[in-house]
């Protein structure tokens, strides 16, 4: 079946599946529930006093966890949770106005009871960028704590080993692991200069106990993406390996086994970011992009697929749109 998306609503993120095969769509305007077959179920309308929904929600339990952001800069949030079975709000709560949000593609992360989301920084040397995690309570929406990390996250997006803690990623790299009260178990990995922006990459977490972070490095900034793997019991550095400068690393690594019996690896799409200019490159400047496998316990290469080189410094289909898209390489890999 085909969801035709009749009001041509911008869908920033992957659907979301329950544990009854229902799937959820959101748009920047409205979330639909479909059966598995196709069938509408409920749509929940986005009040316009409360903006857009700019991240990705989070199903928990029998709840639909997400924010909806207002204000063309420094955007206030109202956060929100919807009931599953009739798509009608069961709680809404309004974030202080003391904090915004950095409002590209983050996530909403839920778990032990807890919703955390990415709070723009109050401090002006961050630039309004996220480097906050703000917790409220998935029952009633209740303030739990927050935590200010000392490096900005582009596109948060947290996991958890189950126990007790959180671990995250930014985008120069920096690996932090805390606890679901929201105090420092660790961090570690570069110490960049507040606000500055390396990458648009963070972690994920692998089932050998071993958080990946893909980022470019701040100190050398005409290299390429660096790829570091941490011990989550302590954060030690386990290995790290560095790309070229025209295999940049722009997006989040995936962790899983390459087939049945395969090995566990580490996926990363590495190379070049495009621009806001239209101009057509030639040579070595045109953009490279390649997607590789990297063995997890090691960072051994085991395999890579490069793609034809992109001859342009702007993204196909925004040659002539006022309101471009700026996409990062790929998008992050997936492993069934």
């Amino acid at each position: 079946w085909i969801w035709q998306n009749e009001l041509k609503e911008q869908v920033r993120h992957s659907p979301l599946i329950d544990d009854q095969h229902n799937i959820y769509v959101t748009t920047i305007a409205r979330i639909r529930k479909f059966s598995s077959s196709g069938d509408l179920i409920w749509t929940w309308e986005c009040p316009l006093e409360e903006g857009q929904l700019d991240a990705s929600p989070a199903l928990y339990e029998q709840s639909l966890l997400f924010y909806a952001s207002t204000g063309p800069v420094g955007r206030t949030l109202t956060l929100f949770s919807l009931d599953l079975q009739s798509g009608t709000v069961k709680w809404r709560q309004f974030v202080q106005d003391t904090y915004s949000c950095h409002c590209d593609s983050p996530s909403v992360f839920a778990y032990n009871g807890t919703m955390v989301i990415p709070l723009a920084s109050t401090d002006p040397s961050f630039a309004n960028k996220s480097n906050t995690l703000y917790a409220v309570s998935t029952q009633d929406g209740a303030p739990f704590w927050k935590y200010i990390a000392d490096e900005a996250t582009w596109n948060f997006q947290g996991s958890t080993p189950g126990d007790g803690t959180i671990l995250f990623g930014t985008q120069c790299g920096r690996a932090y692991r805390i606890t679901f009260g929201g105090a420092l178990v660790w961090k570690r990995g570069p110490t960049p200069t507040p606000g500055f922006q390396c990458s648009t990459g963070g972690g994920a977490l692998g089932p050998n106990g071993v958080f990946y972070v893909n980022s470019n490095h701040f100190e050398d900034l005409q290299g390429g993406a660096y790829l570091a793997a941490y011990r989550v019991s302590d954060g030690t550095l386990l290995w790290s390996k560095k790309f070229d400068a025209r295999h940049q690393g722009w997006q989040y690594p995936a962790v899983g086994k390459l087939g049945p019996g395969g090995p566990l690896a580490v996926v990363a799409p590495v190379g070049g970011i495009t621009q806001t200019e239209q101009r057509i490159l030639q040579g070595d400047a045109q953009l490279l992009n390649a997607v590789v496998a990297l063995d997890a316990a090691t960072g051994e290469e085991l395999w890579r697929v490069d793609e034809a080189p992109w001859p342009y410094s702007m993204a196909a289909g925004d040659e002539d749109k006022s309101d471009i898209c700026l996409p990062d390489i790929q998008g992050i890999p997936l492993l069934a």
